[in-house]
């Protein structure tokens, strides 16, 4: 196996930091902060379940959990099985929307097969 002399691979090293200074540059305003918009006003409905009925709301519940697992999607629901496994039954799952799935609870598009980017 070849080996690398520590000139060469500082020089990549240096070529590669050039690159990466030359990229941040083009992306970088000199208007600064001031070039991001407010997203106060788009916002404003993130919090809201539009999957939901119109006035959906549940009674605030008063326990006290061994475990809270925040999420209903997929991961949430698997920690629940587990610890259904291992003799845990005093979890609750907390999320903000209407119903359970994470993911494809939100994301509700028609002939969806697979909700990645890939």
């Amino acid at each position: 196996m070849a080996r690398v002399s520590d000139e060469s691979r500082q020089n990549s090293l240096e070529e590669i930091r050039a690159k990466y200074r030359s990229e941040r540059d083009k992306r970088l305003r000199a208007d600064g902060p001031s070039q991001y918009r407010d997203l106060g006003d788009v916002s404003a409905d993130f919090n809201r379940d539009p999957n939901a009925n119109p006035g959906f709301q549940r009674d605030p519940l008063r326990e006290e959990p061994d475990v809270a697992i925040i999420g209903g999607g997929l991961g949430g629901m698997m920690a629940a099985v587990r610890l259904e496994q291992q003799g845990v039954t005093s979890y609750s799952i907390i999320d903000k929307a209407g119903d359970f799935g994470g993911t494809w609870y939100w994301n509700r598009y028609p002939g969806a097969a697979c909700d990645t980017e890939s």
